[in-house]
């Protein structure tokens, strides 16, 4: 090899990597808020509510006993309150593509549903009603978690004026199914 071809064969191996090394892509985090943010929604909820000077009747029904609450929304711990709303984030990874997503228009409100179609992951259903976001009207959400010794269902439910939580536990060998369930009413004082 001569002085010319080693001189020729230099700029070209340089054309060669700087062409490499440019082509690689910025590394960029993608949002994969691919289904409505929960999370977020929650957070935000209680925060707010954690604020409020409205007062919150809990009603409580377990085993057949009944339990009537009446709370100060500021002594609340709403992120443990709204903890299996939160549980129920649809926007991980691993579930891009595990609902199926149905939106239809009722009037002034837009309604937006979530099936499962693959059958790995606890959120079986999700029905969203709002009047343009952010402003949500209505949240429903269904659960079934199976595990060795029992099956949970459970339904959320969630408006502006309260909540729901029904949690059902079916024992797979012995015992009698379970019932809870919590609703709570949200009554401002200054109507």
């Amino acid at each position: 090899m001569n002085i010319r071809n080693t001189v020729l064969f230099l700029p070209n191996w340089a054309v060669i990597i700087i062409a490499c090394v440019s082509c690689n892509q910025p590394n960029t985090v993608q949002n994969t808020n691919r289904y409505f943010d929960i999370l977020g929604f929650f957070t935000f909820q209680a925060e707010r509510l954690s604020k409020s000077d409205i007062q919150v009747e809990k009603k409580l029904f377990l085993s057949g006993k009944e339990e009537i609450l009446y709370l100060p929304a500021k002594t609340i711990d709403w992120e443990k309150e709204f903890l299996l709303f939160s549980q129920c984030n649809l926007n991980k990874p691993a579930l891009l593509d595990a609902y199926e997503i149905e939106v239809t228009n009722a009037g002034k409100d837009v309604v937006i549903v979530y099936r499962l179609v693959k059958r790995n992951a606890p959120v079986t259903w999700m029905k969203i009603t709002h009047r343009y976001e952010p402003n949500l009207t209505e949240l429903e959400i269904r659960t079934r978690i199976h595990s060795l010794m029992n099956i949970q269902e459970t339904e959320l439910w969630y408006a502006p004026q309260g909540y729901a939580i029904r949690k059902k536990t079916i024992p797979r060998f012995w015992g009698k199914p379970s019932l809870l369930v919590v609703e709570a009413r949200l009554i401002d004082k200054n109507p």
